[in-house]
């Protein structure tokens, strides 16, 4: 019976202190203190991009080169080997009408006003 009058004793001692007036704003001051500010980076890099370019212009250029300059290509000669299985043949070149290249390239035009003005307003919300 004591030592349980003893720790209502205690108990009521311990409830009646109060918390300093300042506690809320030391935790807050805390907290910003010990996290790490967030740095927002690029998903591809600068590199990544310049090699994206170089390839889409490769395979962009590759379309204006002349369906003859692959015929010209020989293949060398080996004994035994028949290369008449890795034959292969190029593909026509559709043709499109005007309308459908000018849609295109419209599309095309929007998308990348769109992505702009996008990657502006994504900037400008994620300012630190």
């Amino acid at each position: 019976m004591d030592t349980e009058h003893k720790l209502k004793e205690l108990l009521r001692e311990v409830a009646l202190e109060k918390a300093p007036d300042t506690l809320v704003s030391d935790v807050l001051k805390a907290i910003q203190t010990q996290s790490a500010p967030v740095v927002y980076g690029p998903l591809i890099s600068r590199k990544g991009w310049v090699l994206i370019t170089i390839g889409v212009l490769l395979l962009c250029s590759l379309t204006y080169l002349p369906l003859s300059f692959l015929s010209d290509l020989s293949l060398p000669e080996m004994p035994g080997f028949s290369w008449t299985y890795l034959q292969w043949h190029i593909p026509d070149v559709p043709r499109f009408s005007r309308t459908s290249l000018i849609g295109t390239l419209a599309f095309a035009l929007f998308s990348l006003v769109q992505i702009a003005w996008l990657k502006k307003l994504i900037n400008r919300s994620f300012r630190i």
